[in-house]
């Protein structure tokens, strides 16, 4: 499917101690990446997927708030492709310290847009969030969960702070398409 489009393609990947980010790190350097990780170490190790899977990587263990050290890192490292998956994804979290989770998911994305901006290797940019905060409406005009592709065009009906932050991050991502 992917044939040899990440072969020798140096490809940053924020999130890549959480679950999906483990994964997408393995599968990446199946498909012939170079692959340099950036996230929080794991809150819990023996949860850790990317600590099982002990895969050859380089790794920054850092706070995708602080943009000096993440806009240095990613410049060092001279991405063509960023995959994005840090964020803080808890609700309970959100709702202890609904600034942190605001400051993670919105400001540390737009750190990382502005640090991609900066960087001429940056070709292509992949920012992955949730579509936990979208909702379509069936015929009968009554809200549905979307059983389908849901994307930053679907109308958000945010019902937590988690999810307001959450369509915020779309947001920043689709102003600095532009």
């Amino acid at each position: 499917m992917f044939s040899d489009i990440y072969r020798e393609r140096r490809v940053f990947l924020t999130g890549h101690t959480g679950f999906k980010g483990s994964w997408l790190a393995l599968w990446l350097q199946k498909l012939g990446a170079t692959v340099h990780g950036y996230a929080l170490p794991p809150e819990d190790p023996s949860l850790a997927h990317w600590l099982q899977l002990q895969l050859p990587m380089a790794s920054t263990l850092a706070d995708i708030r602080d943009a000096e050290r993440l806009g240095s890192c990613l410049a060092e490292f001279a991405p063509e492709i960023v995959f994005h998956l840090a964020a803080q994804p808890l609700v309970l979290a959100s709702y202890r310290d609904p600034l942190t989770t605001w400051q993670t998911n919105v400001m540390g994305t737009a750190n990382l847009l502005e640090a991609c901006r900066a960087a001429p290797s940056v070709k292509a940019v992949v920012v992955i969030t949730t579509d936990k905060c979208y909702e379509t409406t069936s015929g009968t005009g009554a809200i549905v969960k979307p059983t389908h592709w849901v994307d930053t065009t679907h109308t958000a009906r945010p019902r937590r702070r988690l999810n307001c932050s959450q369509i915020h991050t779309g947001k920043v991502f689709r102003i600095a398409r532009r």
